[in-house]
């Protein structure tokens, strides 16, 4: 991406700070990365003529105005944004934050190790007759082995935004009885929806869940569901060992750093 262009951020998402401290350390500060981005758009209108971090926030429409700016898009629904503003005229080279797929956020050092260290067992997961995928997994390598965040052009992975991560094919999902086993249960976001998709054939839920703070919520989305007397909550991350490690509370994105981990 030419960053040397001036810069529209779509979409007021939970990646929004992250983005910033990514061009953040693009450009040296947060003040000069300020002085490329002209202001952040969004669909939803409550948001218009707000601020955001001392950035604008203004209608999608202001974009016309501003012929010669990248657009980097925030949000997973990239596909549908990215299509709608084809579908006004828009003709701004149209780009997306790297989180939406490579959840990079987390340890770019780290992420580069594990991808050096295990990068033909990756590749031995996969189907080599199919060439979409393998090309995308490329990508996402090389990407992962630099070391480096960088905005990337959103025809790069056109369609993969309606990809439901969990259930996106029909005859992967057994139709039998099932154990429901989630690693990182958050808030019982997904434990719910596969709720809502397999209802009574799931009879044992088991929720590993090591933050106080996102049990608290796991326990309430239990409650609602009325799965309780079927659902073990484990106060732990799932590992390879037996050990205690000190992690970040950050709710979503929490990430476990024995270094600088307060809980």
């Amino acid at each position: 991406m030419d960053y040397s262009k001036k810069i529209i951020l779509y979409g007021l998402s939970m990646f929004k700070d992250n983005v910033l401290k990514m061009l953040s350390e693009k450009y040296g500060s947060f003040e000069k990365a300020k002085e490329h981005i002209l202001f952040f758009t969004d669909s939803d209108n409550r948001y218009w003529g707000g601020t955001y971090n001392q950035i604008d926030i203004k209608s999608p429409s202001e974009i016309t105005n501003f012929p010669d700016a990248i657009i980097c898009i925030l949000s997973y629904k990239f596909d549908i944004i990215s299509k709608y503003l084809r579908e006004i005229g828009i003709t701004n080279e149209i780009y997306m934050a790297p989180f939406l797929v490579y959840r990079t956020y987390y340890d770019l050092e780290y992420g580069k190790k594990y991808i050096q260290n295990h990068e033909l067992e990756i590749y031995q997961f996969y189907e080599k007759s199919d060439l979409y995928t393998i090309n995308l997994l490329n990508h996402i390598i090389c990407e992962r082995k630099s070391g480096k965040e960088e905005f990337q052009k959103v025809e790069t992975f056109e369609g993969l935004s309606e990809v439901n991560e969990y259930f996106y094919d029909e005859n992967l999902n057994w139709k039998g009885d099932k154990t429901w086993i989630d690693v990182g249960a958050y808030t019982g976001d997904t434990m719910e929806l596969a709720h809502l998709r397999f209802k009574d054939s799931i009879k044992k839920y088991y929720a590993f869940e090591p933050s106080k703070n996102n049990r608290d919520q796991l326990k309430k989305t239990i409650e609602r569901l009325k799965i309780t007397h079927k659902t073990e909550i484990l106060e732990y991350g799932l590992g390879c060992m037996t050990q205690t490690l000190k992690f970040d509370e950050k709710g979503a994105l929490s990430n476990v750093n024995s270094e600088k981990g307060k809980e």
